[in-house]
């Protein structure tokens, strides 16, 4: 029994030193669409992490961001990524 308890408070301990704070799950998130762009490339890693609500704040208008990224020719350039604050 003694040996059950143990393992359950290692194993418990392990799951929180895992755990990511909202802040961490922030940054990972960031990081992961960073790489997909690079990946990708900009323009699939921008429609592949959109939400269906999301828009675009156009020269024109306000769009939805899905509609406004597909009507883009696919594009090389330089991705440059990185969160500068957070709350």
């Amino acid at each position: 029994m003694k040996r059950i308890k143990l393992l359950i408070l290692t194993l418990s301990s392990f799951i929180i030193i895992k755990a990511q704070t909202p802040f961490e799950q922030l940054l990972k998130a960031e990081n992961d669409f960073q790489k997909q762009c690079l990946e990708m490339g900009i323009k699939k890693g921008f429609l592949a992490n959109l939400d269906s609500t999301a828009i675009a704040f156009t020269k024109e208008d306000i769009e939805s961001a899905s509609k406004y990224w597909n009507s883009l020719p696919d594009f090389s350039g330089i991705f440059s990524w990185a969160p500068t604050y957070a709350e």
